[in-house]
């Protein structure tokens, strides 16, 4: 809020200023008087591009404390900062679901997955800060966005994806089956992903991920990862509903924590890089949310009754795993291409009760093909910008100027 607010009073007197000159020079037109004092057309320049050199100076001191630390003979960062891509996506499904000792003294069990379909999006980034929006373009049954904020030896993803491509099929009792078509459910999947990195002055999981850094040497190094997972399986339709007893929607709260190792293979100074990583995942949060739907009519009034149960795990420990692959080409300076896959398994038990035993377990997998390039001004260009007007500075010194006022806030904050 403060950088905001620096900014914003940046524009508000870089404006007033400049009004407040071609007012001074239009009344000594209008007298006949000459000007008191005369900017160089240097300073002109200078005065007038006040509030880019600010964004000039803010960006290389993030640049700064993004190269901080780091073994210049295995990563750099990229001389262009911005980046704009097309990808394409796909993901897979398959979810299981057995549900005992019902209220009606059933047994249901769910097979549900997903067809292979292409989804098409785009990426927009700032060195290490990225989006992603996708959707599917074949069936439009999908939609995905993720954020992610990727430093050299932290990390933060987070991802949301609505899928209806989904179909399937219920039993009940192991001898009425029901066909689950497409639409008729909705999964809902939310993750958070944070990790940390040991090795981070030569290794760099956004190299090959986000492609923000060039690994220009091959490295390695562990890594520690705290999950979130978020899944929503609602039924968009009263028949399938009251099929699978009157349950709506299976809500899925999971976290995690995991150990890896991840390596950064590159055979010509990152020109092409391939990584891959992998670690054991212990889900130490496991948590269920049945929703159960009753619509009632009494004397001609109809009534929804909704009804959640919590259901608590059999143990509190479980152990799955995560895997992820990726590569990246730099075709030259402005353009890459790159694709990255992940695969992931969560499973739940929940402690037999009176009413009610269940069994979930989901693999889901994601990937991606990307296209993209880059653009923006390049870290020698703009440092030879500031080095120009530090230069002009010197040889025209002038008080109460705009750019000594943003020297003063930069340094201060």
């Amino acid at each position: 809020m403060k950088r905001l607010l620096i900014i914003v009073s940046c524009i508000n007197c870089f404006l007033a200023t400049v009004a407040g000159q071609e007012t001074t020079v239009k009344e000594q037109q209008v007298t006949g008087q000459q000007p008191v004092t005369e900017l160089s057309a240097s300073a002109q320049s200078q005065t007038k591009s006040g509030t880019l050199l600010f964004f000039y100076r803010l960006g290389r001191t993030i640049e700064t404390a993004l190269m901080k630390g780091i073994d210049s003979t295995y990563l750099e960062l990229y001389d262009r900062s911005w980046r704009f891509a097309l990808t394409a996506t796909g993901n897979g499904v398959y979810n299981t679901i057995n549900m005992s000792d019902m209220p009606s003294n059933s047994n249901v069990n769910i097979d549900l997955r997903s067809s292979p379909s292409i989804g098409l999006g785009f990426s927009a980034a700032w060195h290490s800060i990225q989006f992603n929006y996708s959707w599917d373009v074949m069936f439009r049954r999908s939609r995905k966005f993720d954020f992610a904020i990727l430093n050299r030896a932290w990390g933060i993803e987070f991802t949301h994806h609505v899928n209806t491509n989904i179909y399937g099929r219920l039993d009940v009792q192991n001898d009425m089956t029901y066909d689950i078509n497409y639409g008729d459910l909705e999964i809902a999947t939310t993750f958070l992903s944070m990790y940390f990195i040991f090795n981070s002055d030569e290794y760099s999981t956004s190299s090959a991920l986000r492609q923000s850094y060039r690994q220009k040497k091959s490295a390695g190094s562990f890594y520690l990862q705290a999950q979130y997972l978020g899944t929503n399986i609602t039924s968009t339709g009263d028949p399938l509903t009251y099929t699978m007893n009157s349950l709506k929607s299976t809500e899925i709260h999971q976290a995690a924590v995991s150990a890896g190792y991840g390596y950064n293979y590159t055979p010509n100074n990152g020109k092409f890089l391939l990584h891959i990583s992998a670690a054991p995942m212990a889900i130490v949060f496991n948590r269920t949310i049945l929703t159960f739907y009753y619509p009632l009519t009494i004397d001609n009034e109809k009534f929804d009754i909704t009804l959640q149960q919590v259901i608590d795990p059999k143990h509190w420990l479980y152990i799955t795993g995560t895997a992820r692959v990726a590569f990246s080409w730099d075709i030259n300076e402005w353009c890459y291409f790159a694709g990255n896959a992940q695969f992931y398994n969560m499973r739940f038990n929940s402690k037999k009760t009176e009413t009610l035993a269940l069994k979930i377990n989901t693999w889901e997998w994601n990937a991606n093909i990307t296209f993209g390039a880059r653009f923006g001004i390049s870290r020698k260009k703009m440092k030879t910008i500031l080095e120009q007007y530090d230069e002009d500075r010197k040889n025209n010194p002038r008080k109460d100027d705009i750019l000594d006022w943003v020297d003063k806030k930069i340094s201060k904050h």
